[in-house]
């Protein structure tokens, strides 16, 4: 049969359309294009309306709550190129799935002075319950925003809500810029998003790699702060000097200044020893006391449950041998009253507690805590030299979440206030002494932060005899696991949510 060739022509354009509508099934909705998007001029997002898809469950013990942003949606792309490295990022809104071009990740120079223009007359906001202008970075920040343009303010959050008061800022569209990350629980990540989908190198030098893999899982990382940051948050032992004069007792600090290999946790437990005999074993006292039960157990690498760097999953230890024997040595500590059960800061202050094992930050010239002794009679000592690893009091790491509108100041923020070069260190800590303390534990490195740590579980443990410490733990071990596998299973649907 013979076709003409106006016929012909007819049929290919009928072709050509068809071709076109198959390419651009599931694409239908308002297309429209963002220009303040980091490290590029423009970005394209595709909505599809009417189509959802399923939050995450997670069945863990951990408090935490889903994430929605009912009726936003959040794209970024960056117009930069010369890398092969690059992500592409899938939000989930009530009733909407955006899905964006990918970002390429390109190695930059986040220092001060490489801080786009555009960034000028832009604000940051932080989600923290501490306003960091009020404490040790008064004047960097002040110099930031000197410098850049960049007006840096603070949303205050309550400590005991935040995950939850995160997660609906992000819902109603107030999402701020900068979250802070205690923790690398299933939680930390639900109103973040992955710091390469705003094209965040985050294997630039800078940053501090090993907390970098902490907080990275599926090859999506929620969490950086910056390489030897002002504020690593270590545990450190004070001692109260009003109470070791007045017991007559020969000083940690010198103790261990003079030969380190002689401040050993058997030299403190002794010393524990010798303040209660002092003190006549009265009622009360006791040789120290834990801001956190498990501070003790991190001094030797073990915890309850935690993130694997090494498998990417979250895994039970609370039955190997290691978390056994450290916990059987802290519930005997408690029997003698070498320890007591639960924080106790005010006996401390009081002298009814020789030592307090908690967090470094007490000890910079900002702080306010233990203010009744802090004028030349509260004491800092490291932790104890045979500890095989240097417990962290916290995670400091910081996170970007959903829908933050200015995203891409926040690694140049992070560089310059974190950095401990931009600070007057001489002046950062409360005396010379905490100042060497400090240097010393930064040096020893093998930081170990643990997880999983249960109320009902260390009651138990004080309730009982060391001797019972394993079969507690052995008879938690199933609960434990069940928590390691459903924080694994919600990271990976959250993951899922950015693949």
């Amino acid at each position: 049969m013979k076709i003409s060739k106006k016929a012909l022509s007819v049929l290919f354009v009928l072709l050509l359309v068809l071709g076109l509508m198959a390419g651009c099934s599931g694409n239908q909705g308002d297309t429209s294009t963002d220009s303040s998007i980091p490290g590029g001029d423009s970005t394209t997002s595709t909505s599809t309306s009417g189509t959802s898809t399923e939050g995450n469950t997670d069945t863990s013990s951990s408090a935490d709550a889903t994430t929605s942003t009912s009726g936003q949606s959040s794209a970024n792309t960056s117009g930069s190129t010369g890398s092969s490295k690059s992500s592409q990022k899938t939000s989930t809104t009530k009733g909407t799935t955006t899905t964006t071009q990918k970002v390429p990740i390109v190695s930059k120079d986040y220092s001060i002075n490489s801080v786009p223009a555009k960034l000028k007359g832009t604000t940051l906001t932080m989600f923290l319950y501490e306003d960091y202008r009020q404490t040790f970075a008064k004047d960097t920040i002040a110099a930031f925003e000197q410098k850049t343009g960049i007006t840096f303010k603070t949303n205050i959050a309550s400590k005991n809500s935040y995950a939850t008061d995160l997660t609906a800022l992000v819902a109603s569209g107030k999402s701020p810029d900068i979250a802070f990350l205690e923790d690398n629980n299933t939680y930390s990540y639900r109103s973040l998003q992955p710091l390469q989908n705003l094209g965040i190198d985050v294997n630039n030098k800078i940053w501090d790699q090993e907390l970098v893999k902490n907080f990275t899982f599926g090859g999506k990382t929620f969490g950086i702060n910056v390489a030897n940051a002002v504020r690593t948050n270590y545990g450190v032992i004070l001692y109260n000097k009003r109470a070791l004069n007045k017991a007559e007792m020969e000083d940690p600090y010198t103790i261990w200044k003079k030969d380190p290999s002689k401040w050993t946790w058997s030299k403190v437990w002794a010393m524990c020893d010798e303040f209660l005999t002092a003190n006549n074993n009265k009622t009360g006292y006791f040789g120290m006391t834990c801001s956190v039960q498990d501070l003790y157990a991190r001094c030797f690498g073990a915890s309850f449950w935690r993130y694997d760097v090494t498998t990417g999953k979250y895994q039970s230890y609370i039955n190997q041998p290691n978390t056994v024997k450290r916990y059987e040595e802290l519930i005997t500590a408690i029997s003698k009253k070498y320890c007591t059960p639960s924080s106790d800061d005010q006996g401390f202050l009081m002298g009814y507690s020789l030592f307090n094992f908690t967090y470094s930050s007490a000890v910079e010239a900002s702080s306010t805590s233990f203010s009744k002794i802090r004028n030349g009679n509260l004491g800092v000592v490291p932790v104890p030299t045979d500890s095989t690893n240097i417990p962290i009091f916290t995670y400091c790491a910081y996170g970007v979440p959903v829908g933050a509108k200015n995203g891409e100041a926040v690694p140049y923020f992070l560089s310059y206030v974190m950095n401990s070069s931009n600070h007057d260190m001489s002046k950062y800590w409360m005396n010379d002494e905490a100042k060497t303390v400090i240097n010393n534990l930064s040096s020893r490195g093998k930081l170990f932060f643990g997880n999983g740590y249960s109320y009902d579980i260390w009651q138990s443990l004080i309730n009982n005899t060391p001797s019972q410490v394993k079969t507690i733990l052995d008879s938690h071990s199933g609960a434990m696991e069940d928590n390691a596998f459903s924080a694994t299973e919600s990271m990976e649907q959250i993951i899922a949510q950015w693949s």
